[in-house]
C-alpha cells in the first residue's frame, strides 16, 4: 500500500479491475478502545483449555494427574499484641524486642495431596510499637478438596526455649469460593483459652488471602467482566454520536453549555464527561469582563466585548508611540488572559525594592532579572521583588480604589471581632470614602459589583456597630443606606452587575433576603430604642417573612406589637377615648424634655446651651462616630446607587 494518498476523497486508483476508495478515517480513543477490548474478548476465547476436574470439582494437573488447587496467603500485619508479649512470664523480662512469625496449617490433611506441606510459616519480623509487618506470600500447592480450614498462629521466637504461641486464629474455605482475592482481619485469641469459651483477644492479623481451584470458572468472570466493559464503552460512544452532531463536541467543552450539560450525555471528543465529577459550574471559564486590562499574544489592551457566538474577544490593543492610532484585535478566548496583577515593568521605570526605591536600567527576559539603579549600586533583583513605589490618592485608578477600599473593610471585620468598635467605624468610612472616588463611567460590571456588595457590608456592620455604642439615630442611617442599595438591585434583577455579583460567590439568597433580613432587623432595634414602633413593626414584619426561620425576628416583632398595644390602652385613659379611632401615635424620637419648648422660636438661653452641648459632643466623640460622618456616607451611597441603577436600567433598553 502506498503511503502518498490522493488529494480528495473521491480520487480513486484502480489495480487489476478493482477500484480503492481513499479516505482520512480518524478514531477517538472511545473507538480505539473498543477495539482493544474486541481483540482481548477474541484472545481470551481462543487461549481457553478445557481442564478436568476430580469428583470434589477441583481442576487437576494434566502432567502430573494431581489436583492443582492453590491457596495463597500473604500476611501483612499483627496488631494490638504488644501487651500479650509483655506479660509473658518468658518473653516480657528481655531487654530486646522480641521477633514474632506467623505459622499456618490445613486441616483436615485430607485436603491437599500427600506431597503437599501442610504446614507453612513466615520468616521473623521485628516488635515494634506493639506491632509487626510482614511483605511475603505463603501458598499451599495441591488444594483437592473446596472443604477446608486454615488454622493461623501467631508465634515468637524465645531464643533457647521452644516458640511460644501468643495467639490463634481459624477461617473456613466458605468465604474463598468465588476465586477472588479478599483482604481480611481477624482476631487472635489466647493459645492457652483458645479450646474453652473465653473470648480472651490478643491482638488482630491481617492478611490477604485467594484459593484457585476452577479454571474455567476464572476465565468466565474475566470475559463477562471484560464484555460489561465493552457494553458500557459502547454506550457511551452511541451517546457521544447522538448528541455530537447537535452540540459540536468536537470543538466546544461541555461546561460551555451550563445546564443542559447535566440532562445530555455529553463528551469531550472520545472522553466521557462525568457529571458528577466535572460539573459545569466547577469548570465554566467566566468570560473576561468588559474595559478589562489582557495580555494577548500581540501585545497588552483593554477588552472592548466578549462575542459568545464565537468564542472570541475584541481587544483594543495599546497604542504604539509611533503609530496614530490603536489597532482592534479579535482573538480566540484561550489566547487572552487577564492582565497580572504585578507591576508591567518597563525601561527607566520608577520602582521599590526591599533595598530602597530606584529605576529600572535592564530587563533581562532569558533569566527574568530585573537591573535596578539605586543611589549606592545596581542592584541584580527577581521580577517578585521589585515593586511600584505607593501611589497617592491623586495617581489611584479604578481598581486601586476597589482593592483599598476591599482591604480596609476586611480590616475593619477584623476591629469588630475584637470589639474595637471605633477602630472598625473609621475602616468602614474609609472605605466608603475610595469606592467614592471610583469612577463610574471607567468601572466594569465586575467592578460595580464589587463596589455594591463592599458597601452593603460596611453599611451594615456600621449599623451593628453603632447599635452596640447605643448611637441608634446613627444605626438607623446606616441600615437605611443599606436598604437603598438593595432596593436598586430588587429593581434590576437581571442586569449585569447582579450576573456579576452571582459569579462573584453571591446566592440570590444573600443578596434578596438574608441581607434585607439583617438591614431592617437591626433598623427595628433601633427604631424601637428611638421610640419609633410603628416603623419598627413594618421593618419586622417584612424581615420575617424574608427570612421565616429568623427566631430573633419574630420575638422582636411580638415585643414591638406589645408595646404599640401598650401605647395604645395609655393614650385611651389619658384621653378618655377621643382618639380612639385615630391610628397610634410615635413615641417622641428622643425622651430628653429639659430643652423641650411648646414655641416655635426658643429663648435665647435654649439656644446657647444647645450650642454648648454641640461644642462638647464635638470635643468628645471623633468626627467618624457623628451623625454628620453618616449622613455624607448615606449622600455616597445615594450616589453609587443612583449610577448602579441608571447603568442598569440602560442595558434593559
Amino acid at each position: 500500500m502506498s503511503d502518498v494518498q490522493p488529494s480528495s476523497p473521491s480520487q480513486a486508483s484502480s489495480s487489476g479491475g478493482s477500484a480503492l476508495s481513499w479516505e482520512n478515517v480518524s478514531l477517538s480513543p472511545l473507538e480505539v478502545l473498543a477495539l482493544q477490548y474486541e481483540s482481548e474478548l477474541q484472545e481470551l476465547e481462543d487461549a481457553f483449555v478445557p481442564v478436568k476436574q476430580n469428583k470434589h470439582g477441583v481442576d487437576m494437573d494434566p502432567s502430573s494427574g494431581k489436583a492443582s488447587g492453590r491457596i495463597t496467603i500473604s500476611a501483612l500485619s499483627v496488631h494490638g499484641i504488644g501487651e500479650s508479649v509483655a506479660q509473658h512470664p518468658m518473653l516480657g523480662s528481655g531487654d530486646a524486642q522480641p521477633q514474632l512469625f506467623v505459622s499456618s496449617s490445613i486441616t483436615p490433611a485430607s485436603a491437599c495431596e500427600k506431597s503437599t506441606k501442610k504446614h507453612l510459616r513466615t520468616s521473623l519480623a521485628q516488635l515494634q510499637d506493639g506491632a509487626v509487618q510482614w511483605k511475603e506470600n505463603i501458598a499451599y500447592e495441591g488444594a483437592k478438596t473446596q472443604q477446608f480450614t486454615i488454622k493461623f498462629a501467631v508465634n515468637c521466637s524465645a531464643g533457647v526455649i521452644a516458640d511460644v504461641t501468643l495467639g490463634e486464629a481459624e477461617l473456613t474455605s466458605a468465604s474463598l469460593l468465588d476465586q477472588r482475592v479478599h483482604e481480611q482481619s481477624i482476631q487472635l485469641r489466647s493459645a492457652t483459652v483458645a479450646s474453652s469459651t473465653s473470648t480472651s483477644v490478643v491482638g488482630t492479623l491481617r492478611f490477604v488471602i485467594s484459593f484457585e481451584y476452577n479454571a474455567k470458572a476464572r476465565h468466565e468472570d474475566r470475559i463477562a467482566a471484560l464484555k460489561q466493559k465493552k457494553r458500557q464503552n459502547d454506550e457511551y460512544i452511541e451517546a457521544f454520536r447522538k448528541n455530537a452532531a447537535a452540540i459540536n463536541a468536537s470543538e466546544k467543552h461541555p461546561a460551555a453549555f451550563g445546564s443542559h450539560a447535566a440532562r445530555a450525555e455529553l463528551h469531550v471528543p472520545g472522553n466521557r464527561f462525568r457529571i458528577d465529577a466535572y460539573h459545569p459550574a466547577a469548570v465554566s471559564r467566566t468570560p473576561i469582563p468588559d474595559k478589562s486590562r489582557v495580555v494577548t499574544p500581540f501585545g497588552r489592551g483593554v477588552v472592548v466585548s466578549f462575542r459568545s457566538e464565537t468564542k472570541m474577544y475584541v481587544v483594543q490593543l495599546d497604542k504604539d508611540p509611533s503609530a496614530k492610532k490603536g489597532n482592534l484585535a479579535y482573538i480566540r478566548a484561550e489566547d487572552v488572559a487577564e492582565e497580572p496583577n504585578e507591576p508591567h515593568l518597563k525601561m527607566y521605570m520608577k520602582v521599590s525594592t526591599p533595598y530602597g526605591d530606584g529605576e529600572v536600567v535592564e530587563i533581562r527576559p532569558q533569566d527574568d532579572v530585573i537591573v535596578v539603579k539605586t543611589a549606592f549600586a545596581n542592584m541584580y533583583m527577581h521580577r517578585k521583588d521589585v515593586k511600584l513605589p505607593e501611589k497617592s490618592i491623586d495617581q489611584m485608578s479604578n481598581k486601586d480604589f476597589i482593592e483599598e477600599a476591599v482591604t480596609l473593610t476586611e480590616k475593619g471585620n477584623e476591629q469588630f471581632r475584637a470589639n474595637e468598635l471605633e477602630e472598625a467605624i473609621f475602616s468602614y468610612l474609609r472605605a466608603l470614602a475610595f469606592l467614592q472616588r471610583v469612577d463610574q463611567d471607567m468601572a466594569t460590571h465586575k467592578d460595580k459589583a464589587t463596589i455594591l456588595q463592599t458597601m452593603i457590608r460596611c453599611h451594615l456592620n456600621i449599623g451593628t456597630c453603632k447599635l452596640k455604642m447605643d448611637a441608634f439615630i446613627d444605626a438607623e442611617i446606616a441600615c437605611t443606606n443599606a436598604l437603598s442599595i438593595l432596593t436598586v438591585l430588587a429593581e434590576n434583577r437581571q442586569g449585569n452587575v447582579v450576573t456579576w455579583m452571582g459569579r462573584l460567590g453571591l446566592s440570590d439568597h444573600v443578596m434578596f433576603e438574608e441581607w434585607p433580613s439583617k438591614a431592617r432587623f437591626r433598623r427595628a432595634k433601633a427604631c424601637m430604642k428611638l421610640g419609633k414602633y410603628v416603623d419598627a413593626k413594618n421593618d419586622l414584619a417584612i424581615a420575617v417573612r424574608l427570612n421565616p426561620k429568623d427566631k430573633a425576628c419574630r420575638t422582636l416583632l411580638d415585643q414591638v406589637s406589645k408595646l404599640i398595644n401598650k401605647q395604645k390602652s395609655e393614650e385611651k385613659k389619658a384621653w378618655g377615648g377621643i382618639f380612639e379611632n385615630a391610628p397610634p401615635a410615635e413615641a417622641p424620637a428622643r425622651k430628653n424634655t429639659e430643652d423641650f419648648s411648646i414655641f416655635t422660636r426658643k429663648s435665647k438661653e435654649q439656644r446657647e446651651k444647645e450650642k454648648l452641648k454641640a461644642v462638647r459632643a464635638d470635643s468628645q466623640d471623633p468626627w467618624y462616630l457623628s451623625t454628620k460622618a453618616l449622613a455624607a456616607a448615606s449622600l455616597v451611597t445615594a450616589g453609587v446607587a443612583a449610577l448602579a441603577m441608571v447603568a442598569m436600567k440602560s442595558q434593559k433598553s
